[in-house]
């Protein structure tokens, strides 16, 4: 909602707002009220108000109820093993700091979170050319997985 005040009483903050953005001045609140209010007159600003935003009111809200917290999703999946050293061991899966090991070649219920984290954890692989060189590289997941059951509560 926009108001208008007069230019007189209008604090250095309003000012320096509506120079800055309507006008196009460079100016800024620690320069005073007085001396924005020149800028502004030098600039050929000839009216004796500005225009504000003022905040809207806000509406009562309803008190809050305490809410049984949203339930967590989850999915089952197995993490194949791998050749090479650890391959067999389980692996670390890390979302917002929070880590969690995952089991190999048993079904494992996680949040879908880690699943997602899981999901997107790739590497390139860069297979030889046969006539000299590298072929162009591929998408590997890190950690192959079979999803066993989808998004469940």
């Amino acid at each position: 909602m926009r108001k208008a005040i007069p230019i007189t009483e209008a604090s250095a903050t309003a000012l320096a707002d509506f120079a800055g953005t309507i006008l196009g001045l460079d100016v800024n609140l620690r320069m005073g009220a007085d001396k924005i209010r020149a800028v502004m007159a030098t600039a050929g600003y000839s009216k004796d108000f500005i225009d504000i935003d003022t905040p809207e009111q806000a509406v009562q809200a309803a008190p809050k109820t305490e809410a049984a917290p949203e339930a967590r999703k989850y999915v089952t999946i197995i993490v194949a093993t791998q050749d090479g050293k650890g391959g067999d061991q389980p692996i670390p899966v890390s979302v917002n700091g929070r880590a969690m090991w995952i089991e190999r070649a048993k079904p494992q219920r996680i949040p879908v979170e880690y699943y997602l984290a899981l999901k997107n954890a790739v590497k390139y692989a860069y297979d030889p050319d046969p006539n000299g060189g590298l072929m162009p590289r591929r998408e590997v997941t890190t950690y192959p997985f079979t999803l066993v059951q989808d998004v469940a509560a």
